[in-house]
């Protein structure tokens, strides 16, 4: 300093001559010239500076703090400046998506997002970025290292100064591909429910024990009941059910608490005309406590025509 003449900054830590306790200072120092340049002495100034310091330890801590948990989470966890340039990513989305972080802009996006994802992930982005709305979407990301897409929920939020002015975006996108796969099976059950449900030909109905909750216009068509009947809740299969049949159905009944399904069995409806439907009846536990099955029905009037038919027909032929 001295040799050279140059204004100088350092931060140190004095002794305080009462408590023996140290504390961090900013020393300043300038040369005070002659009309000649010479030095004739110099002018300092040792500023305290252990609020400031501390307050950069517990900054320093906390950001630490924050990278452990950042790089513990399951999830992929990023930050993006305010202009939308990302800033960090923990190792977890390095490893999956293996970015290139040449590219800037909506091009470092479309690296990673699945084709068909990209246009309406953008839109959405560039929104939250102009209006700082919150951010979420869910998108298809390509892991660089197997090529396959995983589906992801991503979130974002703004993080502002004392000021409300955006310094960056906090984000973490979670990989929900199992529970989308578990979404898709479900929608393609329900379809399949739903082919059962709106059957011409099976008859189908949702029961809580006895009484029937729900039905198919085949139901209520083979059974004579209307709709208004079931909503109603004047349905219910056991008082339809003759008296030489109880103890079958009772059967079944046993069945469903054990098994959960039961072994398709004839049986009778008594219809609310008060005729007599022969059917072959076919039911599934959906929930045991209390008791929701869901049965189907299959109108077995014209097999049990055929059969007498026959049994007619073998009588014929002994007696003549």
């Amino acid at each position: 300093m001295r040799a050279s003449g140059e204004p100088f900054e350092i931060e140190y830590r004095f002794k305080d001559g009462k408590t023996g306790g140290y504390r961090w200072f900013l020393g300043r120092a300038m040369p005070v010239r002659d009309a000649t340049g010479q030095i004739l002495k110099w002018f300092g100034t040792s500023t305290d500076i252990e609020d400031q310091k501390q307050a950069e330890e517990r900054s320093k801590i906390s950001e630490e703090n924050w990278r452990m948990l950042a790089e513990a989470v399951p999830q992929l966890v990023w930050t993006i400046q305010s202009n939308g340039r990302l800033e960090y990513a923990n190792q977890r989305y390095r490893d999956w998506m293996q970015p290139d972080f040449e590219l800037s802009g909506d091009n470092f996006w479309r690296q990673f997002v699945h084709p068909a994802d990209i246009e309406r992930t953008l839109a959405l982005r560039h929104q939250s970025l102009e209006t700082g709305e919150p951010y979420e979407n869910e998108y298809r990301l390509k892991n660089r290292q197997t090529g396959t897409y995983h589906w992801f929920l991503t979130r974002g939020l703004p993080v502002r100064d004392e000021g409300g002015h955006i310094v960056k975006w906090f984000g973490t996108s979670t990989d929900i591909e199992e529970q989308k796969r578990l979404e898709e099976a479900l929608r393609q059950s329900q379809e399949r429910v739903n082919v059962l449900m709106n059957s011409r030909i099976i008859g189908t109905f949702l029961a809580e024990d006895e009484q029937v909750v729900d039905a198919n216009d085949t139901y209520l068509r083979m059974t004579g009941y209307s709709r208004e009947d079931l909503c109603a809740g004047r349905i219910n299969w056991m008082q339809m059910t003759p008296p030489e049949y109880l103890a079958r159905t009772q059967q079944e009944r046993q069945e469903l608490v054990v098994h959960q399904y039961g072994t398709p069995y004839e049986k009778e409806y008594i219809c609310q005309d008060g005729s007599r439907l022969p059917v072959l009846v076919g039911v599934v536990a959906l929930q045991l406590d209390p008791l929701y099955t869901i049965g189907f029905v299959l109108d077995n009037s014209a097999r049990k025509e055929l059969d007498n038919a026959r049994m007619t027909l073998s009588i014929w032929r002994v007696t003549n």
